[in-house]
């Protein structure tokens, strides 16, 4: 359904590849969508092509850093059917800490749902809603704060909780985010491996997530060559790091 939205705006590309059986019934599923609600009435398309790739046979991009906002949002919050929900939990006021006695950065408290074509919807309805109240006249004005206030609050809420967790994103993976990127384009372009396995020793010692240095590490083995002596200098400084209860 994704894809039918996308290309009824952006033209469907001439040309698709598939890679694997459940690639080949996704675009199965879309034609199928295209015979029961119509097609796209756009000639030129913005793609090329269109390359639909099993995650089975593509290991590598499970790995990299997600550069969509719902993806960096499930890195930092639990994700769970679409719907991304964090309360405020009851501690003291003493600093939290992890199991390495590093403090961990405060997440603000949200609860949203992944779905930012109606996040944009909404912004656009404030904005209009805004510009028509300078023009009310007072029983127009009586009459929005008895029967359209309180949608409109809700929707401001809704915008602001994704505002807060954007912000918890940039305060929890900013630091590094675009040092990491870096490092991973060099990595699948099999260049420059000693930086790489440099910064992997630097998150393996600063990072408080322990799969943020092994998601990079299997990355790593994947596209360049790795000696023995590599690998178990790399896994005899995770279990330092992390704990020996991860050697098995």
């Amino acid at each position: 359904k994704s894809l039918w939205q996308l290309f009824m705006v952006t033209g469907k590309p001439k040309l698709t590849l598939t890679l694997g059986q459940y690639s080949r019934s996704l675009i199965n599923q879309y034609d199928c969508l295209c015979e029961d609600r119509g097609d796209t009435d756009k000639l030129d398309s913005d793609f090329g092509a269109l390359i639909v790739v099993d995650r089975n046979k593509d290991y590598a991009s499970t790995l990299l850093t997600p550069g969509i906002y719902s993806g960096l949002l499930s890195e930092v919050y639990t994700v769970n059917a679409g719907i991304c929900d964090h309360s405020k939990s009851h501690s003291t006021d003493s600093p939290i800490l992890d199991e390495k006695c590093n403090p961990v950065l405060k997440k603000q408290q949200v609860t949203i749902s992944l779905v930012t074509s109606v996040l944009s919807n909404l912004t656009k309805q404030l904005k209009s809603e805004k510009n028509n109240s300078k023009e009310m006249a007072l029983d127009e004005i009586k009459k929005y704060v008895t029967t359209q206030l309180q949608a409109t609050q809700l929707r401001k809420k809704l915008i602001t909780n994704h505002l807060l967790a954007a912000e918890s994103i940039i305060s929890l993976l900013g630091h590094r985010y675009e040092k990491h990127k870096e490092v991973e384009i060099n990595i699948m372009k099999n260049s420059k491996k000693s930086l790489s396995i440099n910064y992997l020793e630097e998150i393996l010692a600063t990072e408080n997530n322990r799969f943020v240095a092994l998601r990079l590490f299997c990355l790593i083995s994947i596209t360049q060559r790795l000696t023995e002596n590599e690998v178990r200098s790399f896994w005899r400084k995770f279990l330092h790091q992390f704990g020996f209860n991860y050697g098995f």
